[in-house]
């Protein structure tokens, strides 16, 4: 019974931090953006996304894992799956101006931008990445 309570314990610290490494980089890619803030939809996002794989975000540690590295990845992934969802779509449109939706797009572009300058991905999966954002903005027409 106490390895449940230690795993749990461990995936619920991985949790505060990811997520609050997760809001200090959407607090940054927002500064510039000027539309409605996408910060707490795209937070529960992460959060669900994170209770989803309770059983791996347990296992990590902060001696094996960036945890920093891992937020900013949540905030890319999420921000892309979020403006795919359909959820800011207004009879097939992109909602730009009454939802987090530019907000959205801002802050995925920002993420992307940021990992090619780190050396985490190619100019090639930059390019194909804005490629698929800009299917995603129009795939529901």
């Amino acid at each position: 019974m106490s390895f449940f309570f230690l795993r749990k314990s461990r995936f619920l610290k991985n949790k505060r931090l990811i997520m609050l490494l997760a809001s200090q980089y959407i607090d940054r890619l927002e500064k510039d953006a000027t539309g409605t803030s996408c910060k707490d939809d795209l937070l529960a996002r992460i959060s669900s996304h994170i209770d989803q794989f309770e059983n791996d975000f347990s296992t990590y540690s902060e001696r094996h894992n960036d945890f920093s590295l891992v937020a900013k990845s949540m905030v890319n992934t999420d921000s892309f799956e979020l403006i795919e969802s359909g959820k800011y779509h207004i009879h097939g449109i992109l909602n730009l101006l009454n939802s987090p939706a530019k907000n959205l797009i801002h802050v995925h572009k920002v993420a992307v931008k940021d990992a090619l300058d780190s050396g985490l991905i190619t100019q090639e999966e930059y390019e194909e990445d804005l490629l698929a954002l800009q299917e995603a903005i129009t795939s529901r027409l």
